[in-house]
């Protein structure tokens, strides 16, 4: 590496340090980061391979704490969890190893009933019928899928 490339790589990893000393970001955002503030692919991959190799950036990392604050924060159904993810731009087989070793905190049927429970004490019982479609409603948008919503609605309200 000549001087002005070395001064460059110092630079884009101190901007790349600062970015992560805000919050954790994926390999795709740091990547996405260097580009918009005109570093070229060279020296960017150059970046990205010297804060994997310092442990700055794990994807894996990122999509496991991702869970934990979605599961802590606002719990979603799985579904959802890996369309945020791969918004983040992680991998599917990341992805799929975060949720595998996470699956103690992702039971969709308890997440599900927990969000029926929670909306339940804010609601007239005496609409029922309606009830049963708002909440059905709410846990599809909240990532799960039909026939889970469907079962968790039937055992909870009936």
């Amino acid at each position: 590496m000549d001087k002005k490339e070395e001064r460059s790589f110092n630079k884009g990893k101190r901007y790349c340090l600062r970015l992560l000393s805000l919050r954790a970001r994926t390999e795709r955002e740091i990547e996405e980061r260097l580009k918009k503030a005109g570093y070229g692919d060279h020296l960017t991959k150059k970046i990205l391979d010297s804060l994997k190799k310092e442990d700055l950036v794990d994807d894996l990392d990122f999509a496991r704490e991702w869970i934990d604050w979605r599961m802590r924060e606002n719990p979603k159904g799985r579904r959802l969890l890996v369309e945020e993810l791969r918004k983040k731009g992680i991998d599917d087989r990341v992805i799929e190893t975060a949720l595998e070793e996470k699956r103690v905190i992702l039971d969709d049927v308890k997440i599900a009933q927990s969000i029926i429970e929670n909306r339940l004490s804010a609601e007239d019982a005496g609409k029922l019928e309606k009830v049963k479609a708002k909440v059905f409603r709410l846990l599809i948008s909240k990532g799960f899928d039909p026939e889970t919503a469907e079962s968790v609605i039937r055992a909870t309200l009936d």
